[in-house]
């Protein structure tokens, strides 16, 4: 096991190098690059994916990549088996499944600065980071598997581990970081917002079902839940209190994994193509709602996607 772990480092350090010639003269042309990069290029949202579309077939070996929403510009950005990344000024941090148990990991968009940021005994997993992209949330599982995860918390430079007091999966947080919204399993998977901290948890207000993966931009939470056996993506006005169905997921698929852009004015997420044997690939739709637009198709599956903030 320890053989392997290095092995797979030695991996990931070796993609790191590799990719970083190409990505620093990526985002210096997109007027960025360091600690922060730029989150548009051309008026294309940046987006981080992770996807098997070079392992065409496997369900175990997903890279993450950096792109713009119409999927140009693509560059890689690891070459392990990654996970459901999450993007702030600069940094993403995303769950790898290289390790056993799984463990969060983070990278500058530059391509370097790739390390191991947990080291549990237990899987690690559904991260997300602050807008300020110093502070990241997660799930933590139990060694008692029997017991539910409990949301955990981490800097981004590693220190400041804390066990919050709460149970639940997905967490993601406020705008201001001062509160963390996540999915709690224990309540019919119903939306939660609970203190940085752990306390004055409670259920949101106005959600009538189901509420997971959620992502928090401004006062908008999306998420993707059912209503009356219906599925579909759904918005959350934090102020009003109401939720709005945003699409109507179809009979071949599941719509899920929902991510707000920086501006909160559109909602991408994972849905699966027509035909028979469909695959997944990224849609978008408005906020307000709208039509749904299909954003690319690089072959494979999406298994997930954050926008750059």
């Amino acid at each position: 096991m320890i053989q392997l772990f290095h092995q797979a480092r030695e991996r990931r350090t070796w993609l790191a190098l590799g990719a970083a010639v190409a990505l620093s003269v990526f985002l210096t042309a997109c007027g960025g690059g360091g600690g922060g990069s730029s989150v548009t290029e051309n008026n294309q949202p940046k987006i981080v994916v992770s996807s098997n579309f070079e392992n065409v077939g496997s369900t175990t070996n997903n890279h993450l990549y950096i792109a713009n929403l119409d999927g140009t510009s693509r560059v890689p950005l690891t070459s392990a088996d990654d996970y459901h990344p999450s993007a702030a000024n600069g940094v993403a941090v995303y769950v790898s499944k290289s390790v056993s148990p799984w463990q969060i990991f983070k990278i500058r968009l530059d391509g370097t600065g790739n390390a191991q940021l947990t080291n549990l005994p237990a899987d690690a997993f559904a991260p997300a980071i602050d807008a300020s992209g110093t502070k990241v949330v997660f799930a933590a599982a139990n060694t008692d598997q029997t017991k539910p995860a409990n949301i955990a918390t981490i800097n981004v430079d590693g220190s400041g581990l804390a066990i919050l007091p709460i149970t639940g999966t997905t967490p993601t947080w406020s705008p201001d970081g001062t509160k963390i919204a996540y999915t709690n399993p224990s309540d019919q998977n119903k939306l939660y917002i609970a203190n940085a901290d752990g306390s004055g948890s409670a259920a949101a207000v106005g959600v009538q079902g189901d509420a997971q993966d959620p992502d928090w931009v401004g006062t908008k939470i999306t998420f993707f839940g059912t209503r009356s056996g219906i599925e579909g993506i759904w918005i959350y006005d934090t102020t009003t209190k109401q939720e709005t169905q945003l699409t109507t997921a179809p009979v071949n698929g599941t719509q899920q994994r929902p991510t707000l852009r920086r501006d909160g004015g559109q909602v991408m997420f994972v849905g699966p193509t027509s035909g028979v044997s469909p695959r997944k690939v990224l849609y978008t739709v408005d906020s307000v709602g709208g039509p749904v637009a299909a954003t690319f198709d690089w072959g494979g599956d999406v298994e997930s996607a954050s926008f750059v903030r």
